[in-house]
């Protein structure tokens, strides 16, 4: 394990320049817009694009086809569609500069399909050839106060506070749960990463990261 190379990797995943959310619908309650308004909710301070190729807004909001198209080289990609869409788009969005992902799209192998299992090998292959720091896929999102980067899909209002708690695991119910009883005592996570299936990063890439931050 290069220590310095996860450390850089989770750094771009934490502490991006703009988000790029692909997937946004009308449909209430779905994954993407939750990781929208979030996005938007707590005030992340960069550039937040959103990619539709037949709308040409959302929510007010202006949609771009394609990654080309942005006004920007996007940097933090928050990916909710299809699963056999996901390494293709990951592979334009990395060749246009994206340097991390969130992959929230299931279907790579965690329900025991032959397909499903062929295509996340292949996912682990598309990120390792293009170097994208990813969380996921089938995970629910992040928190980085810090950053006030959240794309986590809960709509409980959430204490964003730095220090002096990072939690980070697969299971992104099991973290919200661990986070309510946490602030229902007055602590709060500065990160919350629900890691999915670790096609990607994985809990020793953060725990490595976690361990650098002097707040925590």
């Amino acid at each position: 394990m290069d220590l310095q190379a996860s450390k850089k990797k989770v750094a771009a995943l934490t502490e991006p320049r703009n988000a790029v959310v692909i997937g946004v619908s009308d449909r209430p309650g779905s994954w993407a817009t939750r990781a929208w308004r979030n996005l938007k909710r707590y005030e992340f301070p960069g550039p937040v694009y959103l990619i539709h190729p037949r709308r040409k807004e959302i929510f007010d909001t202006p949609c771009y086809p394609d990654f080309a198209s942005l006004p920007e080289p996007p940097d933090h990609l928050v990916v909710v569609v299809p699963a056999p869409s996901v390494p293709e788009l990951l592979r334009s969005g990395a060749a246009a500069g994206a340097r991390s992902a969130t992959v929230f799209s299931s279907g790579f192998g965690e329900a025991y399909d032959t397909k499903a299992e062929a295509l996340g090998r292949e996912l682990e292959t598309v990120i390792a050839e293009t170097g994208l720091a990813v969380s996921g896929p089938n995970c629910m999102g992040n928190i980085c106060a810090k950053s006030r980067l959240v794309t986590l899909t809960e709509d409980r209002e959430l204490t964003l506070r730095q220090g002096p708690v990072a939690l980070v695991g697969q299971s992104g119910g099991m973290l919200l749960y661990l986070n309510v009883a946490l602030e229902e005592r007055g602590i709060s996570a500065e990160y919350l990463i629900t890691s999915g299936n670790e096609a990607g990063l994985g809990i020793p890439d953060y725990v490595a990261f976690f361990a650098d931050q002097p707040e925590l």
